[in-house]
């Protein structure tokens, strides 16, 4: 198994020199909270660091999390090493935030050997809260019944007045988000 590992991530190494793929500015976090600084790229679920002629590796059981600017898309970038909840066996895996709070929104690439623009149909949706990760085609049962706990007519009067629908993308972060907002309101703002 190790040296099917090493074998793997030697060819990483081998086709980010070979086929010159961009280095981006960025952070590592790694998992006993070092912090490392420097030039990276994202590759799969590793993480090639370079450092002058120093080139490493950084698979996503060592990484905590990670961060760089995505000059292409201009866009600062945060990834999550987390258990992927697809397998039955915990696998850390990479995944982007797409949306911070207390109920966070993650996103998974279902295609990462594909480059250049994908829609959102190609990204596999979670939220997460309290490291547990749940498919956005799950929302209505698991997380959004557990946020009408806490704001129950709140949430529901935003639903129906905006609209929106528990089976659309977009409607589901939107509700996520206007949720974070309420959590971190301060209490003297909301008794206003």
């Amino acid at each position: 198994m190790k040296i099917l590992l090493l074998s793997f991530f030697t060819l990483v190494i081998a086709f980010a020199v070979k086929a010159q793929v961009h280095w981006s500015h960025g952070a590592i976090v790694l998992k006993d909270a070092t912090v490392v600084v420097g030039e990276m790229q994202f590759q799969f679920d590793v993480v090639v660091f370079r450092e002058s002629t120093t080139t490493r590796i950084y698979p996503a059981h060592q990484v905590a999390s990670f961060r760089y600017y995505d000059a292409s898309s201009n866009i600062n970038r945060h990834y999550l090493s987390l258990a992927d909840p697809r397998f039955v066996f915990p696998v850390l895996r990479f995944f982007e935030v797409v949306t911070w709070g207390e109920i966070a929104v993650v996103r998974r690439d279902l295609h990462p050997l594909l480059t250049g623009t994908k829609d959102d149909t190609e990204y596999a949706y979670f939220s997460l809260k309290e490291n547990e990760l749940v498919p956005l085609k799950k929302f209505k049962a698991r997380t959004y019944e557990a946020m009408l706990q806490r704001y129950p007519m709140l949430l529901r009067t935003y639903v129906a007045t905006e609209r929106l629908s528990m089976n659309r993308l977009c409607d589901v972060i939107r509700i996520i988000k206007f949720y974070n907002q309420q959590v971190y309101v301060p209490a003297s703002m909301a008794a206003l």
